[in-house]
């Protein structure tokens, strides 16, 4: 829910589709009608992503980019744009204990009958291989690609008091979003010995995204994870229940917001269940 209380934000997926983050007021009740807020460009631009970092992946776990077959050479399959998950939703520039405290504070920004307030969204995106199998039999990879990446979305909704032209029995609403690709490395803290060394570079996977309270949207705390941990544990031994010694394969991580890698879009309203229609439009 937003901190206002006027929204529900969500991970929806329609169909066989990866799915998209959706809006719907707090006070509906059974609505055939959401708004998602990444245009297909946007969910490309993630797509692409999870493309880039699947070598910075393999590479940080040991693992070979590319195998040889008959004499042939070919690179394993990159991880494409999976799903989403673990969601955030803020004021910008607005504490988080005041926008709980005092929802009728003076200071606090005001939406209009047809716009929403400004909002901010943090949320990780999963990545992972297409196939398990490639075109000449057996596994892709020893070890099949799956991480998750960081983003944070600004947006804002917009046409709440309209009817869409096309069908003026449906909502026009539509939202103005853009999109920060969070493209962060874990670093080792200062005198680390070379085992966290190691194990901090192969921190490649960000989950669990929230925003820092007291920086009002600008810093975000984070899980990096090292996404070959799972694959390279060792087998528990019968003499013991605790896991091996050695560094832990999450760490706790703090970074700003980027400024740049933009991509600022509108989508429009869809009805659930149906085929989307989206118009778009980029600065």
């Amino acid at each position: 829910v937003t901190p206002d209380w006027r929204y529900i934000i969500f991970v929806g997926a329609l169909s066989n589709e990866i799915g998209n983050l959706f809006a719907v007021g707090a006070e509906q009740r059974q609505t055939e009608q959401a708004i998602p807020l990444l245009t297909e460009k946007q969910q490309d631009a993630l797509d692409d992503q999870c493309q880039r970092h699947s070598a910075r992946v393999r590479a940080a776990a040991g693992v070979v980019t590319s195998l040889e077959h008959g004499g042939r050479v070919r690179n394993l399959p990159l991880a494409r744009l999976a799903g989403f998950k673990h969601l955030q939703v803020i004021i910008p520039g607005v504490s988080a204990l005041d926008s709980y405290a005092d929802l009728d504070s003076p200071h606090m920004p005001r939406p209009t009958p047809s716009t929403s307030l400004h909002y901010r969204a943090a949320f990780a995106y999963e990545c992972a291989e297409v196939a398990a199998m490639s075109s000449v039999g057996g596994p892709a990879s020893g070890s099949p690609l799956r991480f998750s990446l960081l983003a944070v979305l600004d947006f804002q909704l917009l046409g709440l008091n309209t009817t869409s032209v096309l069908n003026s029995a449906r909502w026009g609403a539509f939202a103005e979003a853009e999109l920060h690709l969070v493209d962060t490395m874990a670093t080792p803290p200062a005198g680390a010995s070379d085992a966290v060394r190691d194990a901090v570079g192969r921190l490649q996977s960000q989950a669990c995204p929230r925003f820092v309270p007291s920086k009002a949207g600008h810093e975000l705390l984070f899980v990096a994870e090292d996404p070959s941990a799972s694959i390279a544990a060792p087998e528990p031994t019968t003499q013991t229940w605790l896991p091996p010694l050695g560094p832990p394969s999450r760490w706790l991580a703090l970074t700003e917001i980027p400024r740049s890698a933009q991509q600022k879009s509108w989508a429009s309203t869809r009805r659930l269940g149906e085929e989307k229609e989206e118009e778009e439009e980029e600065e």
